[in-house]
C-alpha cells in the first residue's frame, strides 16, 4: 500500500500546508478486516482550502469507501476527513467543534476522550483525532449496535494516526 504522507506535511518554504489525500490514508483491506466485509472503491470529495477565521489556511479532504456486509437494503459506508493545519492554527479547533455542539445540544452524546494520537474524542457517531498538524474524523454507518461502529471508528481511526 502507498501512503501519501508526504502530503501530510507543511511546505517550510511558503508557509501553507500542502494538500493531504484522505483516501491515501486507509486502504480497502483496512476496512474490510475491520469490519469484516465487501468494500468497494473508494470516492474522494475535498472541500479544499478553508477560509473561515479560524480556519484560514486549513486543507480539507474527504473520502468515502462504500460497504457490503451483508445486509440487504441497508446504505452502509466509512467516511473519513482529514485536515491538515498550518502552524498558526490549532488542530483542537476541530475537536472543540464536537464539544461544543454537545453542549448546545446539536449532538446527543457527550464526547468520549479517547488515547489516540495527541487529543482525540469519540462523540456518538464517529472518532475526532488530533496529532501534529492534522485532525482526522472516522463515521461508519455499518447496521448493528452503535458500539460496533464506536469499535469500527475506533480501529480504523488507531490505523490513520499510526500513518501520519
Amino acid at each position: 500500500m502507498i501512503v501519501a504522507l508526504g502530503a501530510c506535511m507543511q511546505d517550510s518554504t511558503t508557509d501553507q500546508v500542502e494538500e493531504v489525500n484522505a483516501c491515501s490514508l486507509l486502504s480497502r483491506e483496512d476496512i474490510a478486516l475491520t469490519i469484516n466485509g465487501v468494500v468497494g472503491d473508494s470516492y474522494r470529495q475535498d472541500t479544499g482550502w478553508l477560509t473561515s477565521e479560524e480556519q484560514a489556511g486549513v486543507y480539507s479532504s474527504t473520502c468515502v469507501w462504500p460497504l457490503s456486509t451483508g445486509n440487504v437494503g441497508d446504505l452502509e459506508y466509512v467516511i473519513l476527513m482529514a485536515m491538515t493545519w498550518p502552524q498558526d492554527k490549532s488542530p483542537d479547533h476541530f475537536l472543540q467543534e464536537f464539544r461544543t455542539s454537545a453542549a448546545h445540544g446539536i449532538i446527543n452524546q457527550e464526547p468520549v476522550p479517547l488515547k489516540l494520537g495527541d487529543s482525540a474524542l469519540w462523540w456518538g457517531d464517529g472518532v475526532a483525532v488530533t496529532k501534529n498538524q492534522i485532525s482526522i474524523g472516522v463515521s461508519t454507518r455499518l447496521a448493528g449496535e452503535k458500539e460496533r461502529r464506536r469499535t469500527a471508528e475506533e480501529a480504523l481511526a488507531s490505523i490513520v494516526v499510526s500513518r501520519l
